[in-house]
């Protein structure tokens, strides 16, 4: 839908008619963030610690070895990858909205879980685990910050947890 107001030409960026509205009173449309740049150790150490948990809504891991190690050797280029999302419990506790597979991929290749595979640029690398790598790199890694968004637990529950506050995210 086109309309002209005072000359200009106003496009309709994706709202329709007939769509249900979402009712949100003033004061349940908080919504507290704050940025944070999280080592992948200490990543892995709230994982470990079971600081960080996967709300009822995340799907299983299903990313395979290759696809995991990629994000890996993404990580040892130095390349940014996407933001993770967390959202703060009253237990002081994250849950993982948005990055759960990066999450568990870095967890698991930490662990020891798995071997490197399909590496484009660190061929040399290919078939080793964590321990295996030259202790540069293993420190690389580990020292290596990822761009967190924490959802505060003082962001009110219907905005937090709103379907369309979620899709933003991803």
């Amino acid at each position: 839908m086109v309309e002209k107001v005072n000359g200009t030409t106003d496009l309709d960026l994706g709202e329709m008619e007939g769509e249900e509205e979402f009712a949100f009173p003033p004061a349940e449309r908080k919504v507290v963030t704050q940025p944070l740049d999280l080592s992948v150790q200490t990543l892995v150490e709230q994982w470990n610690n079971k600081l960080l948990i996967l709300p009822d809504i995340q799907r299983e891991y299903v990313w395979d070895n290759a696809k995991a190690s990629r994000l890996i050797e993404s990580l040892i280029l130095n390349i940014p990858i996407p933001v993770l999302y967390f959202a703060e419990t009253e237990e002081a506790k994250y849950e993982i909205f948005d990055g759960h597979q990066r999450v568990r991929s870095i967890v698991n290749y930490l662990s020891g879980v798995f071997a490197l595979t399909g590496l484009a640029v660190f061929r040399e690398y290919r078939g080793k685990r964590y321990h295996q790598l030259p202790e540069r790199e293993q420190r690389f890694l580990r020292m290596r910050t990822l761009r967190t968004i924490l959802i505060s637990v003082e962001s009110h529950p219907n905005m937090k947890f709103e379907p369309s506050t979620q899709d933003r995210f991803c």
